[in-house]
């Protein structure tokens, strides 16, 4: 995963040079990531205990028990895992929602279409997960300045075009679409076999067999605004020049030495593309290990193997997602 030196780089990037964040907590800074995890933990619990009133015992039906003290601990662990991704990421509470949006969303839709639980259920556990770690960021951290709209133009370079709704709404409509349309071709080629094989109480696959990429753009579009949100506005919120991309322009291949021609091929971008390849890398990453987790430890009958094949569609529909935004940045 990108480290944490180049994921705070990239926040001075998207927060502008001249600009704080918005404060959120006036804590000491040493008790707040320790009090972020209570507060989610606890979130997480009570909202659970409270949706069964609801859903009933649902997902429990098609559960692993996770009974042992090392189950539980490697379950707490995640969670505690997932909130410093987002703490030491920098994220303010946007970016977590979006963050966390892809990441759980691909799992509660596994859920959805092939093991039969339903779509209430489905939505309020992901608006659980999600819930439970928006909330103590909104408390806890410092709001990006790249996410108010009312930010000085200084601050926020290309502040109309992340805050215009035309240019949201077709940035999210996009990356439902790249989404969908990697799925569909999954669905189209191996996946519905590779889940027989590796996953032991399907209830059915006829909502696989029946999709299609335009029957996937409708629930796959909260995923079109987390993309839209945590690669394409972060990224368009980075493009004042510096230095270093005024040397990259000026780049000249007939007398450049092979150091410098080779250091431009790696990474002689700009800084908008820099902060999308920083930000689709831990996309990627974190969504794909997250998917993989949950899959293959909570859900009964997987194996690891299964899991991972789910998780990388999932890490592929990223990627591609970030080339599409790349496209996109460079167009607008």
């Amino acid at each position: 995963m990108v480290s944490r030196k180049e994921m705070a780089q990239e926040v001075s990037v998207t927060n502008g040079a001249t600009s704080a964040p918005l404060p959120a907590s006036k804590l000491p800074a040493v008790l707040r990531f320790p009090l972020l995890a209570i507060l989610s933990l606890s979130a997480s619990y009570f909202g659970t205990s409270l949706a069964v009133g609801i859903t009933g015992y649902e997902l429990a039906s098609v559960s692993r028990s996770l009974n042992e003290p090392w189950q539980i601990g490697a379950v707490l662990g995640w969670k505690v895992f997932e909130l410093a991704v987002g703490w030491f990421g920098r994220y303010d509470y946007q970016d977590v929602a979006a963050l966390m949006t892809l990441s759980h969303l691909p799992f509660h839709y596994l859920l959805a279409t092939c093991y039969g639980v339903s779509h209430t259920t489905s939505i309020i556990a992901l608006a659980i997960d999600v819930l439970s770690n928006v909330i103590p960021f909104a408390l806890l951290c410092p709001r990006s300045q790249i996410h108010n709209a009312n930010a000085p133009k200084a601050a926020v370079p290309n502040r109309a075009v992340i805050h215009n709704y035309g240019v949201t709404a077709s940035s999210a409509l996009l990356g439902a679409a790249v989404y969908a349309v990697t799925v569909y071709a999954a669905y189209y080629s191996y996946l519905p076999v590779y889940l027989i094989v590796h996953f032991d109480g399907l209830r059915s696959l006829a909502r696989v067999h029946d999709a299609t990429a335009t029957t996937l753009l409708l629930p796959f579009l909260p995923l079109g605004w987390a993309a839209s949100h945590f690669l394409f506005s972060a990224s368009a919120g980075a493009s004042h020049k510096n230095l270093r991309d005024i040397r990259r322009e000026a780049f000249n291949p007939a007398t450049a030495t092979l150091g410098e021609t080779v250091a431009h091929n790696l990474w002689g971008h700009s800084k908008r593309s820099k902060v999308l390849i920083n930000r689709t890398v831990t996309l990627m990453l974190f969504s794909a290990a997250n998917i993989w987790f949950r899959t293959f430890v909570t859900v009964e009958g997987t194996d690891a193997p299964g899991a991972a094949g789910w998780a990388s569609v999932w890490a592929a529909a990223a990627a591609l997602t970030g080339v599409a935004y790349e496209w996109l940045g460079r167009a607008t």
